[in-house]
């Protein structure tokens, strides 16, 4: 009797959720910004209005303000009210597990085999575990490659297509705003397909309404937001802004000692040239500039990896198949494999929201100072202070107490974060602006220039600290 393994791909859902959710969901939490989503959504479901300032800043919270992930800030504040941080995680790892799986397939479907789809799904594991976090761009992974399949795969009518894109379109803009990836998916599949027909390596006919309506519908749906036409000026200044062109820390380029991530984005882009040296495989040019596109925008940024890893499956299929020298044995198996896993995927997040023993009860306490916040509620309302900008929505989530500054520092004005950055670094006139803004306490990275710097302050006391921080007290007080 001749053994048939099960289908092992539709299972993988299930068994990254049981993984993650009762192993390590601490990973999601690491975040601060993660804070400012559940805010933000609890704000908008309690109010019943979005906010338009930044009334969490207590130097000026009537600034001007406006968020542009709508839907994460709903869907997070949604499920912090009904489940805990547990919902947050749940909305984080569900999007991540399913990226993960759909490249999976999408390297299948492409020409890789049932056991070399999974050798090579190892890189791709680690180099997403980079930007792994409970944040909007969780969702987008998915969004992205949504935006692959149509672009590359399917075989949908142009106005079925276009239809679809201006859906998934609406999604992403307010979900997290990378609406402009989905665009270069089509734009660089446009212009690939036209080089290849220029150059004789495309036989089949060339019509424009295949890439333009898809093209004008993704637009269209994009200005489907708070802001309308406006976004893409948003978007413009947003990345422009100095706090991004300087690289702060999430935009931050490629570093190898970002492990496990970075060497497995490294081992990734030498696999693909490697196989197809191998195979003596030129992609077709679409395929070809997409992959390259994205393999240097990693470099530039490394939280743009992860949309190179889910990439590249699929992009080495076609040269792994060529290099067997076999047809795609990727057999369909069926739906009941898919609606088994989706069971048992419900079943995991069911007892991980349900079961009170499993429940997560604060961020993560090596990135965010889960214990020494606890120090500010013996202060006076109304007391000033510095705070790292990461911890901002951490302690407001906590304490409901306005913020020095938190990561929205695009958001800010510019001379102020100029002060923030120099306090951050203890530089130069420092203890001028700690003066200037009337800081009574701080709560600062540990072993970090602010750190040391206060620590040698005579009218600066070290009173506790945790993993992730100190705080400080003016002796003042």
């Amino acid at each position: 009797m001749k053994f048939v393994l099960p289908p092992l791909t539709p299972l993988f859902l299930p068994f990254f959720l049981l993984n993650l959710l009762f192993g390590c969901p601490y990973v999601l939490l690491r975040d601060g910004a993660t804070c400012r989503h559940i805010d933000t959504g609890l704000y908008i479901l309690t109010k019943h209005q979005i906010p338009t300032t930044t009334y969490t800043w207590s130097v000026n919270p009537a600034y001007p303000w406006l968020t542009h992930e709508l839907g994460t800030d709903v869907l997070f504040g949604l499920m912090y009210q009904l489940f805990g941080l547990n919902g947050v995680v749940v909305a984080g790892a569900l999007p991540l597990g399913i990226a993960l799986l759909w490249s999976l397939v999408l390297g299948r479907k492409r020409g890789l085999g049932r056991f070399s789809s999974w050798i090579f799904w190892m890189p791709v594991f680690l180099c997403t575990t980079i930007h792994w976090s409970a944040r909007p761009h969780a969702i987008s992974y998915v969004l992205f490659l949504a935006f692959y399949y149509l672009a590359f795969l399917s075989k949908a009518a142009p106005r079925k297509k276009a239809l679809l894109c201006c859906f998934l379109s609406i999604l992403w803009v307010n979900f997290h705003g990378s609406v402009v990836l989905g665009l270069m998916i089509l734009g660089i599949k446009l212009v690939g397909d036209l080089l290849d027909k220029l150059l004789g390596r495309k036989s089949d006919s060339f019509s424009w309404k295949d890439y333009l309506l898809p093209l004008a519908a993704t637009f269209i749906g994009s200005l489907v937001n708070l802001r309308g036409l406006a976004f893409w000026d948003y978007l413009f200044a947003y990345l422009s802004h100095p706090q991004i062109t300087q690289k702060g820390l999430e935009w931050a380029p490629f570093d190898i000692r970002m492990f496990p991530g970075s060497p497995a984005y490294l081992v990734l882009i030498g696999l693909w040239l490697v196989l197809n040296l191998a195979a003596r495989y030129l992609p077709p040019s679409a395929d070809l500039l997409l992959f390259l596109a994205f393999a240097g925008s990693g470099f530039m940024s490394a939280r743009l990896m992860p949309y190179l890893a889910l990439l590249a499956l699929p992009s080495i299929g076609p040269a792994w198949q060529k290099l067997r020298g076999k047809p795609d044995d990727a057999k369909k198996t069926g739906m009941l494999p898919w609606f088994v896993s989706a069971f048992l995927s419900l079943l995991v997040i069911a007892v991980y929201l349900f079961d009170g023993q499993f429940k997560q009860q604060d961020m993560y306490v090596a990135t965010q100072p889960t214990k020494t916040v606890k120090l500010l509620e013996s202060l006076p309302p109304g007391t000033e202070g510095f705070n790292y900008d990461n911890w901002g929505p951490y302690i407001y989530f906590r304490l409901h107490r306005k913020i020095f500054v938190d990561e929205k520092t695009d958001f800010y004005p510019s001379d102020f974060i100029s002060d923030y950055k120099l306090m951050l670094g203890a530089e130069k006139g420092w203890q001028a602006l700690f003066d200037k803004y009337k800081l009574q306490f701080a709560l600062v990275p540990k072993n970090g220039p602010l750190d040391h710097a206060l620590g040698q302050e005579k009218n600066w006391r070290r009173v506790e600290e945790d993993e992730a921080g100190v705080f400080y007290l003016r002796k003042t007080n």
